[in-house]
């Protein structure tokens, strides 16, 4: 069950997404569960005391969401912790996330976290301004 998975994955169950905050969230570059840096910033948004201060609105993953990492060790777990927060959208891509993510409401502002080998940075920034929008 969604309890136990995230027993595995970090102890608790993360807080619901709330709408409604000056900040949408995507976090671009997840990675395994307990081991990467764009996880680990995920999880630390999720839970107390950073929860109040935005909505994450997706992730991407383009590794683990890919045919070529779907089945590479940490995928399942990924997975796993995904299920636990179903409110928030996982895509292999920007351009498959953006039709996903909700609307900017006025006054809203999304940005993301990407967190990716440096080589794939660049696009990656690129791509969350161009595709998604994020003006932070």
């Amino acid at each position: 069950d969604a309890i136990a998975a995230a027993a595995t994955c970090g102890g608790a169950v993360p807080r619901p997404v709330r709408a409604g905050r000056a900040v949408q969230l995507v976090v671009i570059g997840c990675g395994i569960p307990q081991f990467s840096m764009g996880w680990t910033h995920l999880y630390q948004v999720l839970g107390a005391p950073l929860s109040g201060l935005a909505d994450v609105v997706g992730v991407v993953e383009p590794y683990f969401y890919s045919d070529a990492g779907r089945d590479a060790g940490g995928a399942a777990t990924l997975r796993a912790f995904a299920a636990t927060i179903p409110s928030v959208p996982f895509a292999p891509s920007c351009e498959a996330l953006r039709g996903m993510l909700p609307p900017l409401a006025p006054g809203q502002v999304r940005c993301a976290i990407i967190a990716m080998r440096a080589a794939d940075c660049r696009q990656a920034f690129g791509d969350a301004v161009r595709v998604l929008e994020c003006r932070a």
